[in-house]
């Protein structure tokens, strides 16, 4: 069936190009802009409605980052400002992100997805767009490892340079 939205409650402060992170029962939003950028971490408890509060901070304060996360774990990358650096936080425990690995390059707005276990950055830009596909175990602090080629769909590893950059990635 179909739904409209309802209010939810309020971040504890207003921004935007805020970056979500999920477990079963907790909901958390880092980074942002507002005037300028913050490394601001607010939770909520999904079961109930209500404000968001204070979680954390990111290692720096960032926009437009893209995030994953496991039930346990929230991993925060890229962003507006060209970083390779990989944040994590366990979700369950109030805390600051820490640093938990690297891209193989740097990536301004990268998209991402995750399952409970693997988190997938694609795309982006360095400042040129990019075809890359990354992944990395949740669990687990590691730089990720290459998926293959999103455009030849071969089984030749990406490699920072590859010669199918895709305007498409965005």
């Amino acid at each position: 069936t179909l739904g409209n939205a309802t209010d939810f409650g309020n971040l504890s402060q207003a921004r935007q190009f805020v970056a979500g992170m999920t477990s079963n029962t907790r909901g958390l939003f880092a980074g942002g802009f507002s005037p300028t950028l913050r490394d601001t971490i607010d939770f909520i408890e999904i079961a109930s409605t209500g404000n968001a509060v204070d979680f954390g901070n990111l290692v720096t304060a960032d926009r437009k980052g893209m995030s994953c996360s496991s039930p346990t774990r929230g991993v925060y990358a890229g962003g507006l400002a060209p970083t390779t650096v990989i944040q994590s936080v366990q979700i369950a425990s109030l805390g600051n992100m820490i640093n938990f690995g690297n891209l193989s390059g740097t990536r301004i707005e990268p998209a991402s997805t995750s399952d409970s276990v693997r988190g997938i950055w694609a795309g982006g830009q360095d400042p040129n767009a990019l075809n890359v596909i990354e992944q990395v175990e949740i669990a687990t602090a590691r730089s990720p490892r290459p998926f293959w080629c999103a455009h030849c769909r071969s089984r030749r590893r990406i490699r920072r340079h590859c010669r199918h950059r895709a305007p498409a990635w965005r």
